[in-house]
């Protein structure tokens, strides 16, 4: 601890604070504060030399290769159209699909919300490769509505040809009793 040395006349208040280097603790606190205006003075100049050394580095202006922006603005073209059909392709199989879906309509009027997704895995044929449940609607039989629709519908449209692998992957269709119950109403008129 720094011991600090009072001044004489101890009836006033503690105005300032001496320090003696015959004190140990007084020695330390000098060297380390020495040190520390010593190494911020040494930092700022290292900071300032390098901020020089910076500044003189010249600037050099590319100009812009045409054929990079032709090829750039091509490449977004195919990812716009690639993302616009996907969906495209989803919406096709999925009416192809519930053109044979005929679930239980008391079921969707008790049940308005129910939902339930299955992954098709589709070779670029078309052919349904693989069906496995994503989302159960914990209804067996609405379940098995929406099963029997997709073995029904057979094969798929085939995908476009950027498309394949996606569609081999798998698209997911979603069955829902909301839609079953417009599809029905809008039968009906």
């Amino acid at each position: 601890m720094i011991r600090p040395y009072p001044t004489p006349d101890r009836s006033r208040p503690l105005t300032g604070l001496r320090f003696t280097l015959e004190d140990p603790m007084s020695r330390l606190f000098f060297t380390i504060a020495s040190f520390a205006l010593f190494a911020g003075s040494a930092q700022a100049q290292e900071d300032d030399e390098i901020n020089d050394l910076l500044k003189s580095i010249p600037t050099i202006e590319t100009k812009p290769d045409p054929n990079e922006e032709a090829r750039k603005a091509e490449e977004a073209k195919k990812a716009a159209e690639e993302a616009d059909s996907l969906p495209a392709y989803l919406k096709v199989a999925r009416q192809h699909i519930l053109q044979t879906w005929s679930p239980n309509l008391k079921t969707c009027k008790k049940n308005p919300e129910l939902t339930t997704k299955f992954m098709l895995k589709v070779a670029a044929d078309g052919t349904v490769q693989n069906i496995s449940l994503v989302q159960s609607s914990e209804n067996k039989g609405f379940d098995q509505s929406a099963l029997d629709a997709i073995s029904a519908a057979g094969k798929l449209p085939a995908p476009p040809e950027g498309l394949a692998y996606e569609a081999e992957r798998g698209i997911v269709i979603e069955f829902r009793a909301k839609a079953a119950l417009k599809r029905a109403a809008a039968a009906t008129k």
